[in-house]
């Protein structure tokens, strides 16, 4: 639980605290190698840590994401946090129908997932459905409108907005 409080407080967030949270997740697992939830967290750490730049290896960091995100869904397959980590891991590599079957499962298992629902659709326009991918932003953004995330979302909103040539809400 402490090392997704540091994930999760971006006002604190950096190399640090971000190394601190791993160490946590990494002790949570030593203690129980069969806790979902802190090798999830790791996974999402791990992933993470490259876009921040306090990564010493990128490539290590991503390369071993993967590998906690398929542990973390070896131990539970309906997890949704693990698939929606595997998405963005797919994302990261530009694969968008992996990352979007990963961003579905993850909602189909937690339909309250809002990071899930807006990356899938995010996902939409990369694959030509941007026009499906308004509505999923605007759930998260109502599911969730505190969310860390929420600016992101609001960024992938204009996005598709722009991707449409709907110029007025790409800047609203």
């Amino acid at each position: 639980m402490r090392g997704w409080a540091i994930l999760w407080n971006f006002n604190s967030a950096n190399k640090s605290t971000w190394n601190d949270a791993i160490a946590m997740f990494e002790r949570a697992i030593a203690l129980d190698s069969k806790n979902v939830s802190a090798t999830t967290g790791l996974a999402t750490a791990l992933f993470a840590r490259p876009y921040g730049r306090w990564s010493d290896d990128p490539a290590s960091d991503l390369a071993r994401a993967e590998k906690m995100a398929d542990a973390a869904l070896a131990l539970r397959p309906d997890d949704s946090e693990a698939h929606f980590i595997k998405a963005l891991l797919f994302e990261r590599k530009g694969q968008w129908r992996p990352a979007m079957a990963e961003a579905e499962t993850a909602i189909a298992d937690d339909p309250n997932n809002a990071g899930a629902i807006a990356q899938a659709s995010y996902y939409r326009m990369f694959l030509d459905h941007a026009e499906d991918g308004l509505a999923g932003q605007e759930t998260a953004l109502r599911l969730s409108p505190h969310d860390p995330m929420a600016p992101i979302w609001q960024v992938h909103l204009c996005y598709l907005h722009n991707h449409l040539a709907q110029w007025e809400q790409s800047i609203g």
